[in-house]
């Protein structure tokens, strides 16, 4: 009699193992899933602070050479690392063209006419901008984005961040031709 209680006992214990063993199945799918949907899916956008603003106050151009000057202003509430620059050379098509060459400080422009400052452009300080504009004859309109260097919440992950709800659009007259 105890031998018989002891075979059936068996039963159940293999059915125990067999429903662990699908659970533990179960977790490590939904673990590999897990870890395979956090490298593939796109992180959080960084993006810049509210009450990022410049403002062009002044410009001039010098149409022999080429050469556009611009005054150009922090108004917003926060510091601004760099400005991307770009121009249209007619006056309704989109700001296409980069400028090429040094930005203010020395350091290159970047492919997409973006320069970055040595050091932050503070709140409520001019800043005078000397740009080439040889690669296209003619400047009728302007559009200065700030840029601004971000991190992300955990600390891993800085960049730098065009403003796009701070993008200022002007009309340029009298620079080219």
């Amino acid at each position: 009699m105890k031998l018989a209680k002891i075979k059936n006992n068996k039963q159940g214990v293999s059915e125990l193992v067999a429903y662990v063993i699908l659970i533990v199945i179960a977790i490590s799918i939904s673990l590999l899933v897990y870890a395979y949907l956090k490298i593939i899916l796109p992180k959080s956008q960084l993006e810049c602070d509210d009450g990022v603003s410049v403002e062009l106050k002044d410009y001039n151009c010098i149409p022999t050479d080429k050469v556009i000057n611009m005054t150009i202003k922090n108004n917003g509430l926060f510091g601004v690392q760099g400005l991307n620059i770009r121009y249209a050379d007619k006056p309704n098509s989109v700001t296409s063209r980069s400028f090429r060459g040094v930005g203010p400080d020395g350091r290159p422009i970047g492919e997409n006419g973006t320069f970055y400052f040595l050091a932050t452009m503070q709140q409520g300080v001019d800043y005078n901008v000397n740009l080439s504009y040889a690669s296209g004859g003619k400047i009728s309109k302007l559009q200065i984005t700030p840029v601004q260097f971000k991190q992300d919440a955990d600390g891993k992950r800085k960049e730098f961040v065009l403003c796009k709800n701070s993008i200022l659009t002007r009309d340029i007259v009298g620079c080219g031709y």
